[in-house]
């Protein structure tokens, strides 16, 4: 099996969106191809992806724009989240 070399850098974004005080701050690389396995891989691992770039939240002492992956083959909405449902609706 081969391997790739990938190159991280580190972008500074401005203000953080999700809180008031602090600063937003990316781990990123750039892709032109990304098989679907690796991209599985890196969606686990928090990655998100917007174009060709990919990207990790790295804010220090923060944890507020972590995602989380809902499996919608598997989700079952319980009633606690009728008014969620609603509301997102189109």
């Amino acid at each position: 099996m081969g391997s790739t070399r990938i190159r991280f850098y580190q972008t500074h974004n401005g203000p953080c969106p999700y809180r008031s005080s602090g600063d937003w701050n990316n781990l990123a690389f750039q892709t032109q191809s990304l098989s679907e396995d690796a991209y599985g891989s890196l969606l686990d691992l928090g990655f998100r992806r917007s174009g060709f770039s990919v990207y990790h939240p790295i804010c220090s002492g923060c944890s507020s724009c972590i995602p989380i992956r809902v499996r919608t083959d598997t989700f079952k909405p319980r009633k606690a989240n009728a008014g969620l449902c609603k509301k997102t609706r189109i």
